[in-house]
C-alpha cells in the first residue's frame, strides 16, 4: 500500500490528522512537555489531553480532537 493510499485512507476513517511535530507546533510545545502531559507519573500530568491514533508506526491525533481539547482550554481560561 502506497503513503498516499494510506493517508487517504485515514483521512476518509479519522478525518483530517496531526502528526506529533504539527500538534507540537500547532500548540506551541515541545515533544518533552507533550511526552510529560501524557505520563501519568509526571506532576504536569493532564488526564484529558488527547492521545494518538493506536496502532500507527507514528503517532498521529485527530484534528477535531485537538481542535475540540484546545477551545475547551480557551474556555476555561476566559472563565
Amino acid at each position: 500500500m502506497s503513503h498516499q493510499t494510506l493517508d487517504l485512507n485515514l483521512t476518509q476513517t479519522y478525518g483530517p490528522t496531526l502528526t506529533l511535530k504539527e500538534l507540537c507546533k500547532l500548540m506551541k510545545i515541545s515533544r518533552s512537555v507533550y511526552y510529560s502531559s501524557i505520563n501519568s507519573k509526571s506532576p504536569t500530568y493532564k488526564e484529558d489531553f488527547p492521545l494518538p491514533l493506536a496502532g500507527f508506526r507514528k503517532n498521529l491525533f485527530m484534528t477535531k480532537q485537538i481542535e475540540n481539547y484546545l477551545d475547551k482550554l480557551s474556555y476555561i481560561k476566559s472563565i
